[in-house]
């Protein structure tokens, strides 16, 4: 069976991460800094054990990992949205964050179907 890849999680998590490193850059508030340096910490991670594991045709994503992505992608959206100047650009890399985690959910999903049957 060959796999047809739609999206690149790699090539998303590679743009989180740059999209990571401008939040930064647009906050002065010290608590939303340091919950973006762990969400780049997390994905910088990642992309490193998905570099090293290049060559597994269906890797799982760490299921831990993504959870505490999505659990900081929460708290930033909730206490500190407005936090970013501008406001669209926090807006943009919360969706991204969704459609990332969505996507990865759905494929470990998938791998885990392939696998029962």
């Amino acid at each position: 069976m060959q796999v047809i890849k739609l999206h690149d999680e790699a090539a998303l998590l590679g743009t989180l991460k740059f999209e990571t490193v401008s939040l930064i850059h647009s906050t002065i508030i010290v608590d939303a800094i340091k919950k973006l340096i762990e969400v780049y910490d997390i994905i910088d991670l990642n992309i490193e054990i998905e570099k090293r594991f290049k060559n597994i045709e269906n890797p799982f994503w760490d299921a831990a990992a993504l959870n505490e992505l999505n659990k900081l992608r929460r708290e930033l959206f909730l206490y500190h949205r407005t936090d970013f100047k501008p406001l669209k650009m926090f807006e943009q890399y919360n969706r991204s964050i969704v459609s990332f985690l969505n996507l990865v959910k759905l494929k470990n999903e998938n791998l885990m179907n392939m696998l029962i049957c």
